[in-house]
């Protein structure tokens, strides 16, 4: 799930990269895409008496695909940071749901603080990478840039976390 858009985009990691229209390039590399359901009619859309059950005009899109230069691997598994969230407040709820919200740390991706908001502002998206000789690290992506970030200040250019082993990652919202 996208924690900045929880209502229609989800990120998925993959082994090819793919450009923004899911092409692929032909690079090396693995990548991860920003894919969003897209729905173009507005409102209900009955399922007539005898119709079969579908899509009913949805589609699932690419938004955007970062790999290639930015990613220094394969990604296995992605997270984002917590460190900005409105945990704290209710989980939304309706007249539908089954029974009073929970009051706090719920895990509901929305919250209600007058409208509905994403319960996670992530600004970074950590993702567990193997390159081709085998070696393990996590990459730090910026969502605003896409780019990767330096994560040693110490050393010259733009370093991931050293990780041997790590395969998967987890952030609060995905316990």
């Amino acid at each position: 799930l996208d924690p900045t858009d929880p209502m229609a985009s989800a990120w998925v990691t993959h082994d090819q990269n793919v450009d923004a229209l899911g092409n692929k390039t032909g690079l090396l590399g693995g990548a991860v895409t920003q894919v969003h359901l897209n729905i173009p009619t507005i409102g209900i859309v009955p399922l007539l008496p005898g119709s079969t059950p579908n899509a009913r005009g949805k589609f699932i899109s690419p938004m955007v695909s970062i790999g290639g230069g930015a990613l220094t691997g394969y990604p296995s598994d992605l997270a984002f940071d917590n460190l900005s969230n409105l945990g704290v407040y209710p989980n939304p709820s309706t007249v539908f749901s089954p029974g009073g919200p929970v009051a706090v740390n719920g895990k509901h991706p929305m919250r209600t603080v007058g409208v509905p908001m994403a319960t996670n502002r992530a600004q970074y998206m950590f993702l567990p990478v193997q390159d081709a000789l085998g070696v393990e690290r996590i990459d730090v992506i910026d969502l605003v840039t896409g780019m990767r970030t330096d994560t040693n200040g110490f050393q010259a250019g733009v370093q991931s976390i050293p990780a041997e082993g790590a395969h998967l990652v987890m952030d609060y919202f995905r316990q």
